[in-house]
C-alpha cells in the first residue's frame, strides 16, 4: 500500500521515496516534515532563512552538501539531517525538536525544548504522519533502534528520582 500523502506532497512521492531508501526513515515521516516544513511548496523561504521543502538554512545546506533550491537535493539533505537526529537522540519527537530547535537545545533540556513553537512543530508532525500510511500499510511510526527502551529508562529514572527526593523529605 502506498504512502497516502495529501496533493501537495505527493508530487514529491519518488524524491521521498528515494531519501527515505537512502536513510531508512520512513516516506510518512519525510513527508510529514515537508507538510509542517513548507506546505510542499520547493520555493518558500522563512523569516530566519530556511528554505524549501524541508526548510533547510544555508548553513546546514552547506554542511550536507545540497542545493538547498533543488527540491531533491533539498528532501535528501533534509532527510539525511533528520536521520542523523535520530540517531543521536533515538527518538522520533526528540528527533524533530532537534530538526526544529536545533540539537543543542534538544541536549540543553535534555528532551523536547520548552519552546511553543517546538512543542506545536513535534504535535503538528506526527499528527500529519498518523494520517499517511507507510507501503506496509501500517500508520506511519518510526523509532529509531531502543527509541522504546531509552524512554522507558528515562521513565524509570525519574520515578527513580521522585522516589529519592519523597525519601529525603521524610527524614
Amino acid at each position: 500500500m502506498p504512502v497516502a500523502f495529501p496533493a501537495a506532497i505527493a508530487q514529491w512521492a519518488s524524491e521521498i521515496h528515494e531519501a527515505a531508501s537512502a536513510t531508512g526513515l520512513q516516506p510518512s515521516l519525510i513527508g510529514a516534515v515537508i507538510e509542517s516544513e513548507s506546505g510542499g511548496r520547493a520555493d518558500i523561504v522563512s523569516p530566519a532563512g530556511a528554505i524549501g521543502l524541508m526548510q533547510l538554512l544555508p548553513s546546514t545546506a552547506a554542511d550536507l552538501g545540497v542545493d538547498p533550491w533543488d527540491p531533491a537535493q533539498n528532501i535528501a539533505g533534509g532527510s539525511r539531517y533528520l536521520a542523523q537526529q535520530l540517531a543521536r537522540f533515538g527518538d522520533v519527537s526528540l528527533a524533530l525538536a532537534a530538526y526544529n530547535a536545533g540539537p543543542g537545545a534538544v541536549a540543553h533540556y535534555g528532551g523536547i525544548p520548552p519552546y511553543r513553537e517546538t512543542q506545536q512543530y513535534v504535535t503538528r508532525v506526527l499528527g500529519a504522519q498518523a494520517r499517511m500510511r507507510d507501503e506496509d500499510g501500517s500508520p506511519g511510526t518510526s523509532r529509531a533502534p531502543l527509541g522504546d527502551a531509552r524512554l522507558a529508562w528515562l521513565l524509570l529514572g525519574g520515578v527513580g528520582l521522585l522516589l529519592l527526593v519523597l525519601a529525603a523529605g521524610t527524614e
